[in-house]
Order: C-alpha cells, then sequence, then structure tokens
C-alpha cells in the first residue's frame, strides 16, 4: 500500500513538473521562431495559456491561449512600440510536438493590437488630429502623412484609434498570423 501511494505521489508530481516546464518549453520555442521572422523587434514574449495548459490540449485538442507581444519593432514604414497577437482557442499540430516544434494550425478568435508612440513619428507625430483612418494598408495622419501598414504585422484590415501619445491600431483576425503558423521550422 505504501509503494502505491509514493508511486501516485511521483505521477502526481511529475504531472506538475510537466505542467509547468511544457507551456514554457513551447513559448520558448514560439519566440525563436518568431525571431527568426521578425528580426528588426527589440524584444518577444510569448505566453501559452492558464494552468492546467497539458490537461486542456490532451482532453481539448486546445490551447486556451496563445500570446505573442513584439516590443519596438522598428520598421521603414513606421516604428512599432509594441504589437499583440492574441489568439484564443488555438490548435497545435500534435505531430510537431512530439518533434520539439510548435506549429499553430488553427484559432477560434483573434486579435491584433499595434501601439505607434507618436513621438517616433517625428514631426508629423506632433500634428496628429483625433481622428485618423486607414485606406487599404495605408495609415492616414492627417491630410499629408500616409504611412504603410506591414502586412505581416497587421495581417487583417485595421482600425486607428488616436489615444493619448499613440496610435493604436486593432483588428479582428479570421486566420493565423503567418508569423505564428509555423513558430519553430
Amino acid at each position: 500500500m505504501r509503494i502505491i501511494k509514493w508511486m501516485l505521489l511521483g505521477v502526481v508530481v511529475l504531472a506538475v513538473l510537466v505542467e509547468l516546464a511544457v507551456p514554457r518549453f513551447a513559448a520558448a520555442r514560439i519566440e525563436a521562431g518568431v525571431r527568426e521572422r521578425v528580426r528588426d523587434a527589440a524584444g518577444i514574449d510569448a505566453r501559452l495559456g492558464d494552468f492546467p495548459v497539458v490537461t486542456r490540449y490532451l482532453v481539448t485538442g486546445k490551447v486556451d491561449e496563445v500570446r505573442v507581444v513584439l516590443r519596438d519593432v522598428v520598421r521603414q514604414e513606421v516604428p512599432f512600440t509594441r504589437v499583440r497577437f492574441d489568439l484564443d482557442g488555438v490548435s497545435l499540430d500534435r505531430a510537431a510536438l512530439v518533434r520539439g516544434e510548435v506549429e499553430v494550425t488553427d484559432m477560434d478568435t483573434g486579435r491584433v493590437t499595434a501601439q505607434i508612440d507618436t513621438s517616433d513619428l517625428g514631426p508629423a507625430g506632433e500634428q496628429i488630429p483625433d481622428r485618423v483612418d486607414v485606406a487599404g494598408r495605408q495609415l492616414r495622419l492627417g491630410e499629408a502623412v500616409r504611412v504603410a501598414i506591414p502586412d505581416e504585422l497587421v495581417p487583417c484590415p485595421p482600425r486607428a484609434e488616436v489615444e493619448p501619445g499613440q496610435v493604436v491600431l486593432t483588428c479582428t483576425l479570421d486566420q493565423v498570423p503567418s508569423i505564428l503558423v509555423r513558430a519553430v521550422g
């Protein structure tokens, strides 16, 4: 009887260790894969769901959420202070996981939020009107200033809002963004 208790305790401890280690490992792999595709980001942070990630994935085949944040992405078109991808109900390729890779295959819902610090826009940033708009893949900051919106970072038709000191682009994803599809290949 005592051996069974110790074995049961060992299984529980192992399960907790797996729950703690696997999401961190997967997040690190996603960060590395995104870093290969977005080399002009100063920092990349990824996070997979809430505890228990592994158990939920084994039962449902999905991770409740994947969040990837890119910091200080300097593009010729526009410098982004932060670009955040929020995916909910994420399906991961099981065969890829066995190979030590993370491949996002599907999602229930997703959203991108991209922030541009107006001070990074030079003189144009000082004269941004209270309302800005988007025409196609161009952010219009008043009459004279147009800024290209990179598809890779904002892969869906965005809305734009002016907040104190920043312009915020948001959009709803209808598919997994290309930079997250195969995080590590």
